[in-house]
């Protein structure tokens, strides 16, 4: 184990995805490259050439500022794993308020890969934070074994528990509550579920499309049944991703920023200048549809 700072012990090893299985993978989370203290380039590369980094950090003891809530205690949502699933619910370390204090809470969800330190999701939180919300974070655990249905079930009772807790800690704080959802690529597809509850969500970059490696084809259906009342959802995506189709999006809400020559991360390839400026034009975005 290496020592690492802010009291968190990691042990960070690199492992190539099975060449059978894309999903074969395990990240529990990815904050090493910011705190081990140690070689942060292992798992930064890992983003670039497509490794992915497996990831284990240990708790030592509570060192979330402020005292503002821990992984461990009893703010956070415990939804149950399955076989071959296992969520993680925290509250941020840069939360600004207690969830007792505030009626604003927000689930920032990852894609596959994408985990919520990357880009899109960070500087959502962040700016989330900043704006007076109460930011949760969600971080999945998967064995080479998981399929799409086992993973969107698995994301659907998470986003039932933390609104349970949300909508507890707003009646607390005597607030108004507003509740709000930001998905990415693989949690996008919790999208139907999030709106039979009537909630508010953000859709990075949304599975319009199929991914060839999901046997089961899942996609967010487009015009989604059954959701009359329901919020429109912010739609965010590159008109260069492959599982994004603006047709379709159109069919799910008049809210959709497009983003030219951007891929499934919203990023222009060998392009950093137009890469950082839909980031900015993204975060804003979601402040804004966050009210």
């Amino acid at each position: 184990m290496i020592a690492a700072r802010m009291r968190w012990n990691v042990r960070c090893s690199m492992a190539l995805p099975n060449p059978k299985n894309t999903l074969s993978f395990t990240i529990v989370r990815s904050m090493c490259a910011l705190w081990s203290g140690g070689d942060c380039s292992r798992c930064r590369l890992a983003c670039i050439t497509g490794t992915m980094p497996v990831v284990t950090i240990g708790y030592v003891r509570n060192a979330w500022r402020g005292g503002l809530g821990s992984s461990m205690g009893k703010n956070s949502a415990k939804p149950a794993k399955t076989k071959n699933v296992t969520p993680a619910v925290t509250p941020w370390g840069k939360n600004r308020v207690k969830n007792t204090e505030t009626g604003k809470h927000v689930l920032i969800m990852p894609g596959i890969g994408y985990t919520v330190d990357r880009p899109l999701l960070y500087w959502a939180a962040q700016a989330l934070a900043a704006d007076g919300w109460f930011v949760d974070r969600l971080d999945l655990k998967l064995t080479e074994d998981v399929e799409f249905p086992e993973m969107i079930a698995c994301m659907e009772r998470v986003v039932d528990q933390v609104r349970a807790e949300a909508l507890e800690h707003a009646a607390e704080s005597g607030e108004e509550a507003r509740l709000l959802v930001v998905t990415k690529s693989l949690s996008t597809l919790s999208y139907p579920h999030s709106a039979k509850l009537g909630l508010r969500v953000v859709l990075l970059t949304p599975v319009l499309n199929p991914p060839p490696f999901d046997k089961h084809k899942s996609i967010i259906p487009a015009p989604l049944p059954g959701v009359v009342g329901s919020p429109m959802p912010l739609i965010c995506a590159g008109d260069a991703d492959p599982y994004f189709d603006d047709a379709k999006a159109h069919l799910l809400t008049d809210h959709v920023r497009t983003f030219a020559g951007a891929n499934h991360s919203i990023e222009v390839p060998d392009d950093w200048r137009t890469s950082l400026d839909y980031l900015k034009q993204v975060t804003q975005a979601i402040v804004d549809y966050a009210g």
